[in-house]
């Protein structure tokens, strides 16, 4: 459980790992929030086995975790996500710079299609790993 201040990235993986791990976050807006206030519970506690508070509920399979274990959890949740992301990241990168070289963008950023550039993306990897390349 680190609370050091997370990228934009890291708390979307955050997010979305605690959302896999509680049914119930109180009134927390979001994820990420109740797992800061986890993090926050579990400075102060010094018992390792102190449950989650009463308005914050696991899922079935975690019901009986304490507090320590959901936040490991999450940390090695979100820890599998950051990643997977940053792929995604990358491969939208790789199809906006190969469209940049094929003269292929609409000077209207507004209308990028990230998803497609991400297909796009992957298909440059692919090619790369099958021992293509960049095509100018």
């Amino acid at each position: 459980m680190n609370m050091s201040t997370k990228t934009q990235l890291e708390q979307i993986a955050y997010n979305h790992a605690t959302a896999m791990m509680l049914s119930e976050r109180g009134s927390h807006e979001n994820g990420y929030s109740a797992y800061l206030y986890l993090c926050e519970l579990a400075e102060k506690n010094e018992d390792p086995n102190e449950p989650l508070p009463d308005d914050i509920s696991a899922w079935g399979p975690f019901e009986n975790w304490n507090l320590l274990e959901v936040l490991n959890q999450i940390d090695c949740e979100a820890d599998a996500l950051i990643p997977m992301l940053e792929s995604v990241l990358t491969l939208a990168h790789k199809g906006i710079v190969q469209s940049a070289i094929d003269c292929a963008l609409d000077s209207d950023m507004n209308l990028l299609d990230l998803k497609e550039m991400v297909e796009k993306g992957s298909e440059l990897e692919q090619a790369e790993t099958a021992g293509g390349g960049y095509a100018a």
